[in-house]
């Protein structure tokens, strides 16, 4: 099943070229890995994706729907990059704060349900902040607000998770916990993630294709052809090159 569809689709801002003839298909339970320098349009082309950034395209499609008559939002969990900024004064409890993710899945009069409370529970319980349901979001760690950010993306069981940088804030064992979740949402229940990283070094790890975009797209396939790839040998050297594809072994 193809989740996204993109053919030919270039964004311009105040007469400035950001991306430029994007192209790619993204299948159910693939794990991207969307890498490139600053100012790539990494992040505009996730906008483009959830209908926030105008663009041109001959084909853009989500979930086989054109992205701007696109709907069915409750199919796409979203983790926006810099959250924890956002968190220091979000007067919410945790609970609160992941209850918004139902939002998405529901029609006017947006009333909140038994059913919506025991999916927030349920979502707490599975990344092990169940016993944080009545904290203040602004006084957890770190790790522990990232854990309720990714708990907010998937309350609403999407198909579809796109996390934009989630890990930069993170030391190295919270960081690897959680990978672990997302490998498990990935290899376990089939969800489809795209993740934006500048850590090429250990995104094969996780990710089964690169997206990597320069404004452009200069690499989008599997880790294998990647590794095989005698143009990316010449963008990243031959020692980030076997680097990246290393870890991904």
């Amino acid at each position: 099943m193809s989740i996204i569809q993109l053919d030919n689709l270039s964004v311009t801002i105040q007469n400035t070229p950001i991306l430029s003839g994007v192209s790619l298909d993204i299948s159910q339970g693939d794990f991207v890995g969307l890498a490139g320098p600053n100012g790539a349009g990494k992040s505009t082309l996730i906008r483009s994706i959830l209908g926030l950034q105008p663009f041109t395209a001959e084909t853009a499609t989500l979930f086989d729907s054109p992205i701007r008559q696109f709907k069915d939002w409750h199919k796409v969990g979203y983790m926006p990059q810099k959250q924890t900024n956002k968190a220091k004064n979000f007067p919410a409890t945790v609970a609160e704060f992941v209850l918004l993710g139902r939002l998405s899945t529901k029609h006017w009069p947006r009333i909140i349900s038994a059913k919506d409370r025991e999916a927030v529970n349920n979502q707490l319980t599975k990344l092990g902040i169940d016993h944080l349901a009545n904290r203040p979001l602004s006084t957890l760690s770190g790790g522990q607000q990232q854990r309720a950010f990714l708990a907010k993306a998937l309350v609403s069981n999407p198909e579809l998770l796109i996390l934009d940088e989630p890990t930069n804030a993170l030391d190295p064992e919270i960081r690897s916990e959680f990978f672990e979740i997302l490998q498990d949402l990935n290899q376990n229940h089939q969800v489809t993630i795209i993740l934006i990283t500048h850590d090429t070094g250990t995104i094969g790890q996780f990710a089964n294709k690169l997206l990597f975009l320069d404004t452009k797209v200069l690499f989008w396939g599997d880790f294998q052809d990647f590794c095989a790839d005698p143009s990316m040998s010449n963008y990243f050297g031959s020692s980030e090159q076997h680097h990246i594809c290393h870890q991904h072994d």
